[in-house]
């Protein structure tokens, strides 16, 4: 339900290019467009534009654009996985996974709606009479649980969108749940690819997104002991995903843009020895089914990004061959992957092949906050492992690569004509380069994050400068960063920030007491500066690798 400012705005400032440089424009904004950029500092006429002119210590990066994610779980803390694993098809079987993470998002979802005394506390946020919820027997009616239902979803789906904007995302893949092969759900504040009007594609090509092209046969055990045991024997089966992708192809890909999946899950043998062996086979099973349809010739035009491919075998000139050839792109995820498997792809040999890598954050139970703290991990783990990747790589990864993974879509750069999506940064010095900000800094110099035109989060003094009055400070209880930013929702949507987080928390407490009886496990903060048992396990993994000691 994005929105756009009623505004005309001329934002001044030093904005940085797809080159990673940064120089002085005056970038006028309207409707949520780029209607014209001007070098340096123009005149305005004020009786057209409202001026938002920026201090030189200020940076205006492109809004980053997230390939991989699963927002609908950023609440959730990490994930502490009893083992490193070799294949995601044995920790999504789990006990602990489906306690942890599975079934707490189902409670969160939908399943505390069970429990009398929890609706009870959810009237008090979503503004409902106590007295008429229930009927003699005491079970709330179908209407009311209905709004109750919608209305926490519509909190969780924004908190959980919050933190992916207040680290300059401004486009994600949509999101989903991962025992389903599509979702239609909709993004509130943020750009996401399953939303057409979101992207300017009502009545065209449509970006779809695939959980898995295959599943193994026999189903694997998620037992920690069998964690690290020979997967080979496992079949790959196709899924309907892949069947589909295919028929699409042959078709000439006529309904789709560009199609995001996940394939190849698991360790590499990059970091650690010996790879995944059911992940490198489907790999190999990928490029089978594609000869076996013969749908090279058009897969080249098919705008497809794999996400993970850990059994790809950088060393093999055909796995490498076929990425480039099909024009590919992967999108990568290493702190998901470190977490999981202890181990992540060989990045440097893809980029020296030519292959389009994007970054993507995964999800909160094994990956970072957001893109920006990815693309920080991603560079110190170069750095650690002793293959530096050049920030302004990274950069591009968050940028635009990822549109050029998406068919090319008006974002991922600040040009005339594009979206209005912007993430504004605040330098320690003036003189510090724009790519040393990105690694450098963190939440405290973060000035805004513009989606569409429309200052959606930042620091309560951009707002003031343009006379915004309907903007949320976050509650010192989120931290002491987060207490100084604010956040300015569409009206239309009837949220209020500090309502929202202390529902989720109530309902998140009640899980983790009643469940897991782990009543220390709480939600996980808005802010990676506010968040110190996050930045603590992404320290011990960085660490970890650094000795190569997993």
């Amino acid at each position: 339900m994005l929105t756009t400012s009623r505004r005309s705005i001329c934002l001044i400032g030093n904005a940085v290019d797809e080159y990673g440089k940064d120089a002085l424009k005056s970038i006028f904004i309207r409707g949520g467009k780029i209607e014209d950029i001007e070098s340096g500092r123009v005149d305005v006429d004020t009786g057209q534009w409202e001026i938002i002119e920026l201090s030189d210590a200020d940076l205006i990066f492109p809004g980053f654009i997230n390939l991989h994610t699963h927002t609908d779980y950023n609440i959730f803390p990490l994930w502490t996985s009893p083992v490193l694993w070799k294949s995601r098809h044995q920790w999504r079987a789990n006990n602990e996974y489906r306690t942890h993470v599975k079934e707490f998002k189902a409670f969160i979802e939908k399943s505390w709606t069970d429990h009398h005394d929890l609706i009870l506390r959810a009237a008090s946020y979503i503004h409902h009479d106590p007295q008429v919820l229930f009927k003699k027997d005491l079970v709330a009616t179908q209407s009311i649980l209905v709004e109750f239902l919608s209305g926490v979803k519509k909190m969780h789906g924004i908190v959980t969108e919050l933190q992916a904007v207040a680290g300059g995302t401004t486009l994600i893949q949509q999101t989903m749940d991962l025992s389903k092969e599509s979702s239609d759900e909709k993004s509130f504040i943020i750009r996401n690819t399953g939303n057409l009007t979101d992207l300017d594609l009502v009545g065209k090509k449509a970006i779809e997104s695939v959980v898995d092209f295959f599943q193994p046969a026999p189903d694997m055990s998620g037992d920690p002991a069998a964690a690290s045991g020979n997967t080979a024997n496992f079949a790959t089966v196709q899924r309907g995903g892949l069947t589909q992708f295919i028929q699409e192809v042959k078709g000439g890909n006529q309904t789709r843009l560009a199609t995001i999946a996940h394939l190849a899950e698991g360790r590499s043998g990059n970091l650690l020895p010996g790879p995944d062996e059911y992940s490198r086979n489907e790999f190999v099973a990928f490029i089978d089914a594609c000869s076996k349809n013969s749908i090279g010739p058009r897969l080249r035009q098919a705008k497809l990004s794999l996400t993970h491919v850990n059994g790809i075998n950088t060393d093999d000139d055909l796995h490498l061959h076929f990425l480039q050839d099909n024009q590919i792109s992967l999108i990568w995820s290493p702190v998901s992957n470190l977490l999981l498997y202890g181990d992540t792809i060989s990045v440097e040999k893809l980029l020296a092949a030519g292959v389009n890598i994007c970054l993507g954050s995964d999800w909160a139970p094994s990956g970072s906050k957001h893109v920006w703290d990815e693309l920080k991990f991603a560079y110190q783990l170069s750095q650690n492992i002793g293959r530096p990747i050049p920030t302004v790589e990274l950069y591009k990864m968050a940028s635009v690569n990822a549109t050029a993974a998406l068919g090319g879509l008006k974002c991922g750069k600040i040009q005339k004509g594009f979206f209005a999506d912007f993430f504004i940064l605040r330098r320690d010095v003036t003189n510090q380069s724009p790519m040393d900000a990105l690694i450098k800094l963190d939440d405290r110099a973060v000035l805004a994050t513009i989606v569409n035109g429309r200052i959606v989060y930042g620091s309560p003094e951009i707002y003031d400068k343009l006379g915004v009055l309907d903007y949320e400070t976050i509650s010192k209880s989120e931290g002491k960063v987060a207490q100084t930013k604010a956040v300015s929702i569409n009206k239309q949507l009837e949220f209020e920030l500090g309502k929202s987080l202390a529902l989720l928390d109530e309902l998140f407490g009640y899980y983790t007491l009643k469940v897991l009886n782990e009543p220390n496990l709480k939600r996980t903060k808005l802010l990676s500066a506010d968040d110190e048992l996050y930045r603590k396990r992404i320290a011990q993994v960085l660490q970890m690798a650094d000795r190569r000691n997993f």
